[in-house]
C-alpha cells in the first residue's frame, strides 16, 4: 500500500506542477491585431506590422491564405523586458474583416 500512495501523490504533484507551468507561460502572452506587411513566398515567411509600427516575421505553412494589407489576430510571447521588438509570435489566430 505504501508504494501505491507514493505513486499517487507523485502523480498528483507532477500534474499540479505541469498545470502551474502552463498557467505561468500563458500569463506572458498577449494578442494584437496586425496587418500583413510583406510576404516571402520563397521561404514561406509573413511579416506582420503592429499598430505601433513594429515588424515581426513568422513562418507559415499556408502562405496562400495571406495577402498584403490583411489584418490578423496574432498571439505574442512577451519576454518580460521593456523592448517589444524582441517579443515573438506564438500563433496566428484568425483573419479579421
Amino acid at each position: 500500500m505504501r508504494a501505491k500512495e507514493v505513486l499517487f501523490y507523485g502523480f498528483i504533484g507532477v500534474f499540479f506542477f505541469v498545470v502551474v507551468l502552463f498557467c505561468v507561460n500563458k500569463l506572458d502572452e498577449y494578442k494584437l491585431d496586425c496587418k500583413v506587411y510583406e510576404i516571402d513566398t520563397v521561404d514561406d515567411v509573413v511579416t506582420f506590422k503592429t499598430s505601433d509600427g513594429h515588424l515581426y516575421d513568422c513562418y507559415v505553412r499556408d502562405i496562400e491564405n495571406f495577402e498584403v494589407g490583411d489584418t490578423w489576430e496574432v498571439t505574442f510571447k512577451d519576454w518580460e523586458d521593456a523592448d517589444p521588438k524582441n517579443d515573438t509570435i506564438q500563433k496566428i489566430i484568425t483573419k479579421k474583416d
